[in-house]
Formats: structure tokens, sequence, C-alpha cells
């Protein structure tokens, strides 16, 4: 797979700044998750190139995001929102960086987790492309794990 850091920053701008009108800007910020909940969303592809593309996100950016997609004020939204939402991200980035693929290659159902203290980790993966933005205030990630030789 080609893919420049160039390329994988557009996609995740097309997902959040194109699709949700958010401003992003870009930091490097990658250091400790801010306080309280955060939510986790990964997809998996599968195929000529396997790997994985995770979404992380505190719980205040969740609930601004879904607020955004369901046209709802932020402290309506429910829990089962937020889950709906980061999984549609990870989808989302997913498929982009799908479509950059040669050959054939599954994209699986996201997978969302929440909470405070844990990480997720996928077996037999390394770290690919990874970008951190700060937007109304939060911070959110997005990285790329890969299983083949970089």
């Amino acid at each position: 797979m080609e893919m420049t850091d160039l390329d994988f920053a557009e996609m995740v701008e097309s997902v959040f700044s194109g699709m949700l009108g958010f401003e992003l800007v870009r930091t490097h910020t990658e250091g400790e998750p801010e306080p309280g909940d955060r939510f986790i969303g990964t997809v998996h592809i599968s195929g000529s190139w396997e790997g994985s593309v995770v979404v992380e996100c505190p719980e205040k950016f969740g609930r601004l995001v879904a607020a955004a997609m369901f046209g709802n004020e932020p402290d309506a939204v429910e829990d089962d929102e937020i889950v709906d939402v980061v999984g549609e991200l990870a989808n989302m980035t997913g498929g982009n960086v799908k479509a950059l693929l040669e050959g054939e290659a599954t994209l699986s159902l996201p997978t969302v987790v929440r909470g405070a203290d844990f990480r997720v980790i996928v077996p037999g993966t390394h770290l690919t492309r990874s970008l951190a933005y700060e937007c109304s205030g939060h911070v959110f990630q997005v990285r790329v794990l890969s299983k083949n030789p970089s």
C-alpha cells in the first residue's frame, strides 16, 4: 500500500472537515489522553493488505460530533449515539484507506470501546500512520496499524 502522510491527513480531514464541517488543527499532542472517558472505534482491513484503522476521541468531543451528525445539542446526545458516530468515523476513515489498496480487500464492521483506563491492542500489527488533531478544545487521534512489513 502506498499511502503518504499527506494522503492520510487528507483522508482524515475530508471526513471531519468536509463531511462534518469541523475546523481541525493538526497537533503533535499524542501523549496522555484528556481526563475522563474516551471512545475508540476500530475497523480491520483484510485482503491484499492487512491492518486496522483506529479513531480515538474523548467523550466530550464524541458528544460534539454526534450532536452535529444527529442535529442535537451536545447535552441531548445519548451514549449509544456517540458509539454509533465513533464507529462510523472509523468506518469512513477505514473505507478511505481501503480505497487506496490494490487488489481485493474487505472492511470489517466497526468495534467501539469506551472507558477511561485502557488501551486497544491489535496483535501482530505495528503503527504505520498516526495523526492528532485539536478541534473545539479537544484532541483526537487517528492511527493506521499494519500487519504487513513497512
